[in-house]
């Protein structure tokens, strides 16, 4: 098994975290927009600002295989540190895809809609429609904590990661919506952490938060 560690920083969002040598990683890639962001432990991908830092981030989190060629990859948030490694292979076995469900009490992700709707940062966006065209389809119900995600690089996998990108860069930066959109069109479902903890409270990352 071959596995890299994935994480994304642009517009000065986040520091990066240095990792101990002592982790079973085979690769750490952060890619940034910043060509002087660096820590132990990491290789840098420097990309050119486009558009929104926030938008610009989702690529390498949705789509991890074009940045390395590792069968194996466990994307993190840039607030968090990673201090131990999960066990990935175990986890993706059923479906190539393994994530925590949402912490805060909302299962289904028309009320994380709802509850997203009220905060000021996400005011622009069309939450009214989207969730209306998602019922339309069938999404089922279901919502995911996205900053940790473990995969196998399948072809279902990158499906479900590629529809995931067009979604948000569709409707908007709030992926925990678009989330479960993609696995209905990818029929690709996570298989849960849960037993390990939560997103923000688990044996391999310890939450640092962000700079803004």
């Amino acid at each position: 098994m071959t596995f890299a560690l994935i994480t994304g920083i642009f517009g000065g969002y986040d520091t990066l975290k240095p990792l101990d040598p002592s982790l079973e990683i085979d690769e750490a890639i952060c890619v940034t927009d910043d060509p002087k962001l660096t820590a132990e432990g990491w290789r840098t991908v420097v990309e050119e600002p486009r558009g929104r830092p926030i938008i610009q981030a989702k690529r390498p989190k949705m789509m991890p295989w074009l940045y390395t060629d590792h069968e194996f990859s466990m994307w993190i948030d840039g607030a968090m540190q990673l201090v131990s490694t999960p066990p990935i292979q175990e986890a993706t076995k059923a479906t190539g895809l393994a994530a925590f469900t949402h912490h805060h009490g909302r299962k289904h992700w028309a009320d994380e809609a709802e509850f997203s709707a009220g905060l000021a940062r996400y005011a622009h966006l069309p939450f009214s429609r989207q969730v209306r065209l998602y019922k339309s389809l069938g999404v089922g119900p279901g919502l995911w904590a996205c900053g940790i995600l473990l995969r196998r690089h399948t072809e279902m996998v990158r499906v479900h990661g590629e529809t995931w990108l067009s979604e948000v860069l569709n409707w908007g930066e709030q992926d925990q919506i678009s989330f479960p959109y993609a696995c209905h069109f990818s029929r690709t479902w996570p298989t849960s952490l849960d037993r390990f903890g939560t997103v923000t409270g688990n044996p391999w990352t310890v939450w640092r938060g962000h700079l803004k």
